[in-house]
């Protein structure tokens, strides 16, 4: 029962986030925030799913910048745990496998 509920839970959280982030995005096109912020939406999917995510960072992270962040994930639920680590002023690239 409640994984039903958490999933119906995330798809409305989805479509939300999927309606603000085209708002978002299309009212401040190539904004180097918008990461940031959607981002932290979806930082939200970490608590209804229920799992605690623990970064080891030596000091302020930000006091560490400029850095290159890797993240080499294996599944979807990757995007879901590396949720925390945008910064804002981040810029994300992609690539194809």
């Amino acid at each position: 029962m409640i994984f039903l509920f958490r999933m119906i839970l995330i798809f409305f959280m989805s479509i939300i986030w999927l309606i603000v982030g085209l708002i978002l995005c299309c009212c401040r096109p190539k904004h180097k925030a918008n990461l940031y912020y959607l981002t932290q939406m979806l930082r939200l999917v970490q608590w209804v799913i229920g799992i605690k995510v623990t970064y080891r960072f030596k000091g302020n992270l930000r006091e560490q910048m400029p850095a290159v962040f890797v993240g080499n994930h294996q599944t979807n639920w990757d995007i879901v745990t590396m949720a925390n680590i945008p910064q804002p002023g981040m810029v994300c690239v992609g690539k194809k496998a």
